[in-house]
């Protein structure tokens, strides 16, 4: 699903208490940009932990199931039922969805003797079409060396890597405590990328023009594409997304998913990566697990 060309004219990281662009609709007390569909407490709590000014989530009237991007569906004794060749996480479907929402620890990976690259982001659309809004952090293990980053993208661009405004990418460390958002704005055909990394303490957020249809929301960690091959996603261990929010209808929820939402990645009969069934309520958890 994504190239390693990246793009960085136009990309900038924002440093916490930094000023946002002319006619931004800030939130007074923690400088971000409230989203249109969100009330303001949701945002506020974005800054903080899960316990500190969360409010209450209505529960989804039914449970988001059916969504997967692979093309073949199979009775396996791990918990995913969709099998992809570089998708291992959970989407959820049945409503038209303008956000979602999710926390994750940036995962040290193993070095190896070879290339291998893999992805964790949070993003709308891609599991039932071709289009997608995503953002997320990047791990590869290239010649013996590991490398992390932090990226956007949009189909069919290629990923767009966040650096400050003077080119040099943001850190990114293994550890580090992320939170990712795509939601969309009040302004028709206008989407907000957020991604913060706590631990390093920068911003990025930034307004795209998105017409995708909000078919699905996806928490994902990806064997990601280099140039047109996909091969076995780089040795991540297991990495856990918490706090699953997703919006539709004007309102965020926290999801209601079940294994019946996860998909793993197999290439060559093989099991790379396989997810957890979501785990707790309000919010949910899942974590996915290497499979070497």
């Amino acid at each position: 699903m994504i190239s390693k060309l990246r793009v960085t004219t136009g990309l900038a990281a924002l440093a916490i208490g930094a000023s946002l662009a002319a006619g931004a609709a800030t939130h007074p007390s923690t400088g971000r940009t409230a989203p249109a569909t969100a009330a303001a407490a949701h945002s506020t709590a974005h800054l903080h932990a899960a316990s500190v000014g969360r409010p209450a989530k209505a529960s989804p009237t039914h449970d988001d199931r059916g969504v997967v991007h692979a093309t073949a569906v199979r009775s396996t004794g791990r918990t995913a039922t969709a099998v992809s060749n570089n998708w291992a996480g959970m989407a959820a479907g049945g409503h038209s969805y303008q956000g979602v929402y999710a926390t994750w620890v940036q995962p040290r990976i193993a070095a190896s003797s070879a290339n291998r690259y893999s992805c964790t982001w949070v993003g709308i659309d891609g599991a039932t079409n071709q289009n997608l809004i995503q953002t997320g952090t990047e791990a590869d293990t290239v010649n013996g060396v590991t490398k992390y980053y932090a990226w956007m993208e949009i189909l069919p661009a290629t990923q767009s890597l966040i650096t400050y405004t003077n080119g040099t990418p943001v850190p990114v460390k293994p550890g580090d405590s992320l939170i990712g958002e795509v939601v969309k704005t009040a302004t028709a055909g206008v989407w907000q990328v957020y991604l913060k990394d706590v631990t390093q303490n920068w911003v990025f957020q930034k307004n795209y023009s998105y017409s995708g249809a909000g078919a699905s929301a996806e928490w994902i960690q990806e064997a990601t594409q280099e140039g047109s091959v996909v091969g076995p996603p780089a040795n991540f261990g297991t990495v856990t997304f918490n706090n699953l929010e997703m919006a539709y209808g004007g309102q965020w929820y926290y999801t209601n998913m079940t294994a019946a939402n996860g998909y793993e990645i197999v290439q060559n009969n093989h099991v790379w990566a396989y997810p957890s069934a979501p785990a707790g309520a309000n919010p949910q958890r899942f974590s996915v697990y290497y499979n070497g």
